[in-house]
């Protein structure tokens, strides 16, 4: 039936399979602009105005991706959004039965992404595919071009910065803290020195008109010193004793998420075994105490700054999780112990718990979590603002961990 078609139009189940794994592999969102273009208008484009411009080229959304011609023939279009208004991942993707017809296409799509890209650099990238082609610029956003099998050709334009992937070890390095580096198999992670002492715990002056009721009293909470996380737990960090990874928005340098109490209770396990250390989860009052910035604490409402979009992602500048340690540290030098993803703490929740005594350490159905998340509010990103998580068996897209480890004062 098929055998006098070159060029192929529909998709079998075998190939609807590899386009997704390529579509999933490729959808891995930051956050910058670029000068990069697709038919003649920029991705950096106002969303509403991208999309206007593929429909007014024939494009048309099946509730998916966006179906219609590119170069002649039939694409597929993912778009992956940004929080500031424009799409910066795009993704086309053309499948045919025939391997010579995807090579000649994958020919001219790099003769014609050369053309409207004439001031970025062409080189050539078989990382993810059996041949590839990539045009950057002087400001890192690409344009990749990879032939993924022998059958379909896929085009990746990005509006950010590809060397974003480095952004988290360059933040860390550039960062002043007493740090203590740790590896295991072949994923390093630093914990941050943390000197004892005694602080206001709860909802505190700066804390404002946000104070919820279970953020009281304030009290006087004594701290000894330990080591905590510089970041939260990555996902690369997870699947290096895990084996799996978990998360919904999948990227090595991004938080873990959607794991239960239980998982981290075998993660612990695992890499205490590893590493011959006692690596654990904080107290709750360990965490807020590092928040506010321990012993050199600044009085900031948000976990480095009284601006939450300088320290935090959070629901006025994101829609997913993002890289760790890509927003300011606090005075310790930890990143995002607000937003991004709320961290477990070892305390059972207790929401009188204030009023009725220090919170302590427990097995019980809810434990408290703190920090806010990309989803999060002014309120709930506080340093002083509680939470609470689900069951111990269930996760949330939310929700990653912290390491503590107890030291010597």
């Amino acid at each position: 039936m098929t055998s006098n078609i070159n060029k192929k139009h529909f998709i079998t189940g075998t190939q609807l399979i590899v386009f997704l794994f390529v579509s999933i592999l490729f959808l891995v969102s930051c956050s910058r602009n670029a000068d990069v273009s697709f038919m003649g208008k920029s991705l950096k484009s106002p969303e509403k105005e991208f999309v206007k411009h593929l429909e007014d080229k024939g494009f048309s959304y099946d509730g998916s991706s966006y179906k219609g011609k590119y170069l002649n023939e039939d694409v597929f279009i993912i778009l992956s959004d940004d929080i500031n208004g424009h799409y910066n991942k795009m993704i086309v993707s053309a499948i045919f039965s025939n391997p010579q017809a995807a090579k000649d296409y994958y020919d001219k799509a790099c003769k014609a992404i050369a053309k409207e890209h004439r001031g970025f650099e062409a080189k050539d990238d078989n990382s993810f595919g059996t041949i590839g082609k990539e045009f950057i610029n002087k400001d890192g956003q690409s344009i990749k071009i990879t032939m993924a099998s022998e059958s379909i050709m896929a085009m990746v334009v990005t509006t950010y910065n590809v060397n974003d992937t480095d952004n988290e070890e360059n933040l860390i390095s550039s960062t002043k803290a007493d740090t203590m580096a740790f590896s295991v198999n072949d994923v390093s992670f630093n914990m941050v020195k943390v000197d004892g002492g005694v602080f206001k715990m709860g909802g505190t002056e700066e804390q404002g008109k946000e104070v919820e009721e279970n953020e009281l009293p304030i009290h006087n909470v004594t701290v000894a010193s330990f080591l905590i996380g510089q970041t939260e737990v990555t996902q690369e960090l997870w699947e290096s004793v895990m084996g799996f990874n978990p998360s919904d928005n999948k990227h090595r340098y991004h938080p873990v998420e959607n794991i239960s109490w239980d998982d981290c209770i075998v993660f612990l396990k695992k890499l205490n075994a590893l590493t011959h250390q006692n690596f654990r989860i904080p107290t709750e009052a360990e965490w807020e105490y590092a928040a506010r910035g321990g012993k050199i604490s600044k009085g900031y409402k948000y976990s480095g700054s009284n601006n939450l979009d300088e320290v935090a992602w959070n629901s006025d500048n994101s829609s997913s999780t993002h890289a760790v340690a890509t927003k300011k540290a606090n005075e310790l030098g930890l990143f995002d112990m607000s937003g991004n993803v709320y961290e477990y703490c070892s305390d059972w929740y207790d929401e009188t718990s204030y009023q009725t005594g220090e919170p302590k350490a427990s097995l019980d159905e809810n434990h408290v979590i703190r920090g806010g998340n990309y989803r999060g509010h002014t309120t709930t990103c506080r340093v002083s603002s509680r939470s609470y998580s689900p069951s111990p068996q269930f996760g949330e897209h939310i929700l990653g961990i912290r390491l503590a480890l107890s030291t010597a004062n």
